[in-house]
């Protein structure tokens, strides 16, 4: 079920495009000067079709995060007011190898120079900038959520919230390190003059399933008291049974966050084995070269099914891609886990190429290819 929290984060003055050095009172921001969500807003934060951003976490927002059923209204404190910054629907967490991954694609050890240039930054490590740089060597990686591009959304200028008609209260958490759960309809409401009913996010928040249980006795009480009439939520166009549709059937990689993990691990083997290929080109997930002829790789996670389901779907997709591209590609599939050995004989027997992720290991095992 879902849960909609506003989530502190620290002020920037540079549109949260790079650190700017704003003062907080509190937590890593205050420790070091800056912050991971101070990129937020930056166009470079973008790995494999997922906006990736940076909060502060808790185990609760972990656990909805697990499958994307988390929206996260980003908040922060400037001269007294609280702002809604940005909203994200479908997040997701990031696990530490994907963390690893998204740092080294997107090469984020190179923002050190842009934290460094930060006056309050160079303060807090007493101008020592090898002391800074052992620092950010064990916290470049960190950024903690990713969500579909399209369910991203950063407000031009902040949104002014106003607390008592949230809460009924005169404050809304503030502290980097916690949250408050609200209702969709409260999201609506802050969105409404910005994004349209239509909007992936509107849509989302428009919704079934709702987790009423996150929500604190007080909002539950101030809400019940305003005797307002919510609107009528949509039935579960976003619920997992819909994106594991959108994904095995429809293609739909954006909805399926294991696939980007799983094909970001291939390629890094690839190219580790001085393989040069090409990735999302005419729906093939890889594309390479093997003495002289192509080799088309299916991609397939298997945290959520069976191998034997998955391999049952990748065949009937790459033989069409070898029917409509290339008739003389060798075909390969490449599954998140380690098939059966009568699974294996199975693929082989097709003349197809069957490679796994052993867990065991960290690394790809496949079998011959047939060349």
């Amino acid at each position: 079920m879902k849960a909609v929290v506003l989530k502190p984060m620290m002020w920037n003055t540079n549109g949260y495009i790079k650190p700017s050095g704003y003062q907080s009172k509190s937590g890593f921001a205050k420790n070091y000067g800056y912050g991971h969500e101070e990129w937020n807003n930056s166009p470079r934060r973008v790995w494999r079709g997922y906006k990736v951003f940076h909060t502060e976490a808790k185990d609760k927002l972990l656990q909805y995060s697990s499958t994307g059923e988390l929206a996260i209204i980003t908040t922060a404190s400037f001269k007294g007011d609280q702002y809604a910054v940005s909203i994200a629907t479908s997040v997701f967490q990031n696990d530490l190898d994907e963390r690893k991954i998204i740092a080294q694609e997107l090469n984020i050890y190179n923002d050190w120079k842009e934290v460094w240039s930060v006056g309050r930054v160079r303060q807090r490590f007493n101008n020592n900038k090898q002391r800074f740089l052992r620092h950010w060597q064990s916290k470049y990686e960190w950024i903690r959520w990713k969500c579909p591009i399209a369910q991203y959304h950063h407000f031009n200028h902040p949104v002014r919230l106003d607390p008592k008609s949230i809460s009924g209260k005169a404050r809304l958490v503030s502290m980097h390190s916690s949250f408050q759960a609200i209702y969709p309809e409260q999201a609506l409401h802050i969105i409404g003059d910005y994004l349209s009913e239509d909007h992936p996010i509107s849509e989302w928040l428009s919704s079934a399933d709702f987790d009423e249980e996150i929500v604190s006795r007080s909002l539950k009480n101030f809400r019940s008291n305003q005797n307002i009439r919510l609107p009528r939520r949509r039935s579960g166009s976003n619920s997992p049974a819909i994106r594991a549709y959108q994904y095995w059937v429809e293609g739909n990689r954006s909805v399926e966050p294991h696939h980007a993990l799983l094909q970001a691990k291939y390629v890094s083997y690839l190219s580790t084995n001085g393989v040069s290929h090409q990735e999302n080109c005419n729906y093939v997930d890889v594309k390479y070269q093997l003495n002289g002829r192509t080799v088309f790789a299916e991609v397939k996670p298997t945290e959520k099914i069976q191998t034997k389901y998955a391999i049952r779907i990748a065949v009937g997709q790459l033989l069409e891609y070898r029917y409509s591209l290339d008739n003389q590609a060798i075909l390969e599939i490449v599954l998140g886990s380690k098939p059966t050995d009568e699974e294996i004989a199975f693929v082989t027997s097709l003349g197809i190429c069957l490679t796994y992720l052993d867990s065991s290991i960290g690394n790809f095992i496949r079998t011959d290819i047939v060349t």
